[in-house]
């Protein structure tokens, strides 16, 4: 028999418990052949989160060396709660069946206090938190754009708004348990206590840290480049020709600026939510009772710490991935020669900043070394083939009427045959042996 899913498993492991989740989740949801917005909205939403599952799997099976253990705790809450809602699905739907639909069980239908939509936003807020970490793998050891660049940094705001908005909710949920005490009813199976609740934040704050080690990164590569820039200034030269000064340079500094100042302003909203919600946890667990309906030996109060941690996680996990992005990038060029009659591409299609140092060129030599677009570097490519192609055919050998083979005679050399056959290459063309 197999061990149960836990912290403990593996990270692939985990992967494939929440890939198996939503699945399963998926397949209940469309058995019911269910059109309200909320359920289709719901259903895309789970494709969405198994693609991104599924990445997930690949990257752990090419390369297990890669560090995605922050991912452990999401992985295992967004995976539970697929199996939890499924499971609420089959009992909540008693007036329902595969062919027809009871709207009002639909409409009654909750996981933890929320509804539908809801529970597609906490869906979104991992699968979300889960794309960030594979968008920060992809930064750290594979070549990306600037553009792509900016569209991980727009998802890793949206994330954090995602994450933000469910904390408020959870503060919500916290205020109104401390006027409640019944037991949850048949149609809200999973209604959340304090401590419910708690489990989910702790897990939105784990998605949190992830966002923020990701924005650490890119701060450092942005720190990278400025160094660096630095380094190429000549101290004598007029501040006015510092590279520094280039327009490139200071757009992307403006831009990596701004990006980490929205980054910071969110983060503090966040920390200032957390604070207070953790004071009125505390605030509530000292006051309530068992005659209050919070009974400590209630599973569902036994799993509360592991969602709240699993909330704090994704938090870390925007947090990480915002800092990556506001890192500069940088093209570097040492050491390139060339010698005569040399032609030499050295360029970058990234749209970073290039730095390049001791390069030489050769007599009659051609160098490009910089920075271009794909298509310039492809018409760059064809001009100089057509260009070499020119230059062997500008003075082409005379043909003689009988025999029709090419000639090249010179006053100091012998008559030199010239076979059809070298037409257009390079040399005499004569025969060996």
């Amino acid at each position: 028999m197999a061990d149960p899913i836990s912290l403990a498993s593996g990270l692939l492991a985990l992967t494939t418990f929440a890939i198996q989740s939503t699945k399963t989740l998926y397949e209940v949801i469309e058995s019911f052949r269910n059109k309200a917005r909320a359920v289709r909205e719901l259903k895309e939403e789970l494709q969405a989160l198994e693609n991104v599952l599924q990445s997930l799997q690949s990257t752990l099976n090419d390369d297990d060396q890669v560090d995605l253990s922050a991912l452990k705790l999401p992985l295992l809450r967004c995976g539970e709660a697929c199996q939890a809602f499924a499971e609420i699905i089959e009992k909540c739907t008693a007036r329902s069946s595969r062919d027809k639909t009871s709207f009002r069980d639909w409409f009654m239908l909750t996981y933890r206090g929320k509804d539908i939509g809801s529970f597609r936003n906490v869906i979104g807020a991992y699968k979300s938190t889960i794309a960030i970490a594979l968008a920060d793998v992809n930064i750290r050891y594979t070549t990306v754009t600037t553009q792509l660049l900016r569209q991980y940094k727009e998802m890793i705001d949206n994330t954090t708004s995602d994450l933000q908005e469910i904390l408020q909710q959870n503060d919500q949920e916290l205020a109104n348990s401390s006027q409640q005490g019944e037991s949850p009813s048949l149609a809200d199976l999973n209604d959340p206590g304090p401590l419910a609740a708690e489990e989910e934040r702790a897990s939105i704050e784990r998605c949190l840290d992830v966002c923020k080690r990701v924005a650490n990164h890119l701060a450092q590569v942005q720190a990278e480049i400025v160094a660096s820039v630095t380094n190429r200034v000549d101290g004598n030269k007029p501040a006015a020709t510092s590279p520094r000064s280039s327009p490139a340079h200071i757009i992307t500094s403006e831009k990596l600026n701004d990006c980490k100042t929205g980054i910071s302003f969110t983060i503090s909203e966040l920390q200032l939510l957390l604070q207070d919600a953790n004071h009125r946890i505390e605030k509530l667990l000292h006051q309530s009772t068992p005659a209050e309906g919070l009974d400590e030996n209630d599973p569902r109060i036994q799993q509360a710490p592991e969602d709240l941690e699993s909330i704090r996680q994704c938090l870390a996990i925007c947090k990480e991935a915002t800092e990556a992005l506001t890192k500069e990038r940088v093209n570097t060029f040492g050491d390139v020669n060339s010698l005569e009659d040399a032609h030499q591409i050295v360029v970058a299609t990234l749209g970073d900043l290039i730095s390049a140092r001791r390069v030489s060129a050769g007599a009659r030599s051609k160098q490009w070394l910089g920075q271009m677009s794909d298509a310039s570097l492809q018409q760059l490519s064809k001009d100089n083939v057509s260009s070499a192609n020119a230059a062997t055919t500008k003075n082409p050998p005379s043909k003689t009427p009988d025999d029709g083979v090419h000639q090249n005679r010179t006053t100091d050399e012998p008559d030199i045959t010239i076979h059809p056959k070298f037409n257009g290459r390079h040399g005499a063309g004569r025969r060996l042996g």
